[in-house]
Formats: structure tokens, C-alpha cells, sequence
């Protein structure tokens, strides 16, 4: 990676040297001869300092425009060919036109010789037109690096997810056999809960392979995942609640976001023979945003912001999926909260 960025470091200063040295010795040229002296044939060329200056200066002010633009195209990312940011550069490029014309009225630069306007657009154009193409390129590569990362990270998770698709049909096969046997002896409960657990597993297993998924059934997925929690504390201990806002039917979302902010809850958030209270919203209000919550006490004083390998592997999967497009909150009062806002344009 050192060595890489070393490289067009050169690369570019190999660039500006050859074109500048091009272009300078080319265009101030104000005469030519041809002597012959003993048959020998000589070429001798007169170069104007002050078209020298100018020029050097037309090509310096291209160097700030450049890479100004390039680091505006390369800051755009995947809005780079949008007609915003296209009119913002050109805007750039008229900027540096007006200020080579204001600088040319300086008194401690000479009026003439004068560079005529075709060649200062000239140079500015082809500088801009190198600049433009160099940050649409690195926008690509750096777009195509996002995509693999993000097909890198779905395999991890994938793999992630084996020890639960191992033999799948097996395992429902076995639930439903537990099940048909558990509801012989009435057993309702256990019987809701393996209900919930096949549901769980089938969501995994089989509804989440093909990128974003409905916000529906990501918050059923939440609701079963809590359900099946509950089960392991006597009534009165610990006290869920899940609200929706807005309508989520026709809303995407990234599977699996959620649910390490709801397992953290319950980790730190609940403990046998004391009141908790976990607190979990869901806000679809916005067409254009998501809203998503978390709330629960720290009853094991063992949680920090924003740690855990869960959450870890979170913030970076909303790096990936959705890049300058969400906003993660980490509180810790008397409460530990959660909060994520996913921008979806």
C-alpha cells in the first residue's frame, strides 16, 4: 500500500514536470532562426520571460485547480456523475479562468506580451479535462472496492452462519417432530417456542441470501428473537417493548443490523430477580429515513459504548452498505442507548 502511494506520488510530479517543461518551452517562443556556418546548420530560438511567467503561472493555477477538483470528485463518491457535482466542477473551472484575468491587470506583472485567451483555456481545459478523468477513475476503483469489501464481509457472514444450515432439512425436520410430540402432552409453551425458534432458523437459513430485505421481516425477526428471550425469566423480570412507526411494508434493509444492539440489551441490560426494562422502536415516519432504537438499564455496569465484536462487525458492515448515509449514537446514563438513523436515498 506504502509503495503504491509512493508511486503516483511520482507518477504525478513525473506529470506536472514533463507537461510544464512541454508547454513552457513550446508557447514562449517569439523567434526562430536557422544560421549556416560552415556548412554546419544551426537553430537558435529567442523564448519572452515574460510569456515564461505567464505560462507558468497559467499552469500553476491549473495544478491548484486540479487537484481541488479532484478531491472534490473523489469526496462525491457515488454521486460523482451527478448533475450537481459535474455543474460544482465546471463552476471551479471558470473560478480559475476569472482569476488568471484579474491576476493579468497586477502592476508587477507586465500587460505584454499577452497570452492569447485560446491558449490559457487550452491550458486550463486539458489540466481539467485530466483532473475530471483521473477522479472518475478513482471513483470507480474506489466504488469497486466497497462492492468486494461488501462481498467479502457477506461471505464472512455467511460463514458466520454455518453451524446453522448444517443439514437444514434435518433440523426442521427435527423441530417439527418435537413439536408434534410436545403438542401429544399439551406442552403449549414449549411447543410456541420451538414455533418461533423453526421460524428463526428458516429466516436465516433460507430469507437471507439475497442482499437487503423487508423491514417487516426483519422486525418479526426481532419480535421471535424476543420472544424466545423472555422464556428464560419469570414473569415480572423483565418487561419488552417493541413499537413501529410509520409503514414498513415496502421498506428495505440490510439483514442482521439490529439484531446485535437487541442481544446487547438483553446481555447487560437483564438479570434473574430484578425489574428490566428494554425498550425497542422502530420509526418509518420518513419515506427517505429509518429511525431505530434501543434502550435498556445497565444492570451489570460491564457495557461500554460501542464495544463488543456484535457491534464491531456492525459499524462496519454500515460503513460498507450504507457509507455517509447512517448516524450511530452511543449513550450510556442511567441507561444505555442505542440509536441508528439510516439515510436512504
Amino acid at each position: 500500500m506504502k509503495n503504491s502511494h509512493w508511486i503516483a506520488v511520482l507518477l504525478n510530479f513525473a506529470f506536472w514536470i514533463a507537461s510544464a517543461w512541454l508547454l513552457v518551452s513550446g508557447y514562449s517562443i517569439v523567434s526562430m532562426e536557422y544560421t549556416v556556418e560552415n556548412g554546419v546548420e544551426s537553430k537558435i530560438i529567442e523564448r519572452d520571460t515574460v510569456l515564461m511567467l505567464k505560462i507558468g503561472g497559467t499552469i500553476f493555477l491549473s495544478l491548484i485547480l486540479f487537484y481541488v477538483n479532484l478531491f472534490f470528485l473523489s469526496i462525491r463518491g457515488s454521486e460523482t456523475l451527478s448533475g450537481r457535482t459535474m455543474l460544482t466542477s465546471l463552476a471551479m473551472l471558470l473560478a480559475a479562468l476569472l482569476i488568471f484575468e484579474v491576476l493579468t491587470f497586477i502592476d508587477w506583472i507586465p500587460r505584454y506580451p499577452e497570452i492569447p485567451l485560446s491558449l490559457t483555456l487550452g491550458i486550463l481545459g486539458f489540466y481539467y479535462a485530466i483532473s475530471c478523468a483521473y477522479g472518475l477513475a478513482l471513483s470507480w476503483l474506489k466504488s469497486e472496492e466497497v462492492k468486494k469489501n461488501l462481498i467479502l464481509e457477506r461471505n464472512q457472514a455467511e460463514l458466520s452462519l454455518l453451524r446453522y444450515q448444517l443439514q437444514p432439512h434435518f433440523l426442521f425436520n427435527a423441530l417439527n417432530n418435537l413439536l408434534s410430540l410436545i403438542n401429544e402432552k399439551q406442552y403449549r409453551g414449549a411447543s410456541n417456542a420451538i414455533e418461533k425458534l423453526a421460524h428463526l432458523l428458516r429466516y436465516v437459513v433460507e430469507e437471507n441470501q439475497g442482499g437487503k430485505v423487508k423491514l417487516l421481516h426483519e422486525i418479526e425477526f426481532i419480535r421471535n428473537y424476543t420472544s424466545l428471550q423472555m422464556l428464560r425469566y419469570h414473569p415480572g423480570e423483565v418487561e419488552v417493548n417493541l413499537s413501529v412507526n410509520g409503514n414498513t411494508e415496502n421498506r428495505e434493509v440490510e439483514p442482521g443490523l439490529f439484531l446485535p444492539f437487541v442481544e446487547n440489551a438483553f446481555k447487560y441490560g437483564t438479570q434473574p430477580e430484578e425489574y428490566s426494562r428494554i425498550d425497542i422502536l422502530f420509526d418509518a415516519t420518513h419515506t427517505s429515513e429509518l429511525y431505530f432504537s434501543v434502550s435498556n438499564p445497565d444492570l451489570k455496569n460491564k457495557q461500554e459504548p460501542g464495544t463488543g465484536t456484535g457491534i464491531a462487525a456492525t459499524r462496519k458492515r454500515l460503513d460498507l452498505v450504507y457509507p455517509d448515509k447512517y448516524l450511530l449514537e452511543i449513550e450510556k446514563n442511567t441507561n444505555y442507548v442505542i440509536r441508528l438513523k439510516l439515510m436512504e436515498s
